[in-house]
C-alpha cells in the first residue's frame, strides 16, 4: 500500500457512514466489476450494521442498494465529503 493510499484510507475512516451517517465506521472496498480487484482509492466508510449487519452491503446487497443506493453513488458522496 502506498503512502497516498494510507492517507486516503485514514481520511475516509474519519467520515460518517456513507449510508446512514453513523459512527464508528470501517472501510469498505468497492470492487471493480471488470477486474474483481480491490482498489484502496475506491473505498467508502460504513458503520458495522451497514457493512456486515443483517441488512448490510455484504449480507443483503439488493436490500442495501434499494435503501441507500449503489456503491458508485456512495463513492460519489464520499468524494464530496472529502473535498
Amino acid at each position: 500500500m502506498t503512502a497516498a493510499e494510507k492517507r486516503h484510507l485514514s481520511r475516509v475512516a474519519s467520515l460518517p457512514c456513507a449510508a446512514c451517517g453513523n459512527f464508528p465506521v470501517v472501510i469498505h472496498h468497492c470492487v471493480n466489476q471488470q477486474h474483481k480487484k480491490r482498489d484502496h482509492m475506491r473505498t467508502i466508510p460504513l458503520c458495522h450494521d451497514c457493512h456486515v449487519g443483517p441488512f448490510s452491503i455484504h449480507k443483503a446487497r439488493k436490500s442495501f442498494r434499494a435503501k441507500f443506493g449503489h456503491e458508485e453513488e456512495l463513492l460519489t458522496i464520499t468524494a464530496e465529503r472529502l473535498k
